[in-house]
């Protein structure tokens, strides 16, 4: 859910919403955040929150 356009400050905690593409063997993570062209690579402990998404159900 977006919010409207807020005054954002140096300092200023963001919260982005993106898609896990793959969980190395290194233990990092890659995922997609809306308007990069490739995927971004963070270590684990670099999330506060995953939610979990809905599996798709083979027919």
């Amino acid at each position: 859910m977006a919010t409207k356009n807020k005054a954002v400050e140096v300092g200023d905690e963001v919260i982005i919403r993106g898609r896990v593409s793959r969980v190395n063997e290194d233990g990092t993570v890659s995922f997609w955040l809306p308007g990069y062209e490739y995927p971004i690579t963070v270590l684990p402990g670099a999330f506060e929150q995953i939610i979990k998404a809905p599996r798709e159900r083979k027919p």
